[in-house]
């Protein structure tokens, strides 16, 4: 019980120390504030150049007519912004190296298919009639074998 009250009241210490230290800060705000208030409440006593202003200090300005619409003439693609002519033959003979290099390319995929297809299909008949199972062959039969397959 003891214990809980000295903790009670250590927390209370901190957290008063705590306020009064946002108490002072909001107080010298507030100063700040007023003095600042006060400051641009003063008036300002004007410059020497102000003092020596012209009788009408608002010129007036004649309207000034209106200007035609401009005409279509002036509205071309300026020169940096149109697009070159020469880039042209360039870009279609880079477009067709890339066709082909796409062509070659799906052609390439395609084999790869076709060869892993049939790699596939004798691995699952191997596998099918037990040729995968089989047991390697030993002695004599090994031998007529070999010499079979030479």
């Amino acid at each position: 019980m003891v214990e809980k009250r000295q903790v009670k009241l250590a927390k209370n210490a901190e957290d008063m120390e705590r306020w009064l230290r946002k108490l002072v800060r909001a107080a010298n705000e507030v100063d700040r504030l007023r003095r600042e208030r006060k400051r641009l409440l003063k008036p300002q006593p004007l410059p020497k150049e102000a003092t020596d202003l012209p009788s009408d200090p608002l010129p007036t300005f004649a309207p000034s007519p209106p200007t035609p619409p401009e005409k279509a003439a002036d509205l071309d693609i300026p020169d940096y912004l149109k697009r070159k002519r020469e880039g042209d033959a360039k870009d279609a003979a880079f477009k067709a190296k890339l066709t082909a290099e796409i062509a070659e390319t799906s052609k390439a995929k395609t084999e790869r298919a076709k060869k892993k297809r049939a790699i596939n299909k004798e691995t699952l008949d191997a596998e099918l009639t037990g040729k995968r199972r089989a047991m390697p062959l030993t002695g004599k039969a090994a031998l007529d074998a070999i010499r079979a397959g030479r």
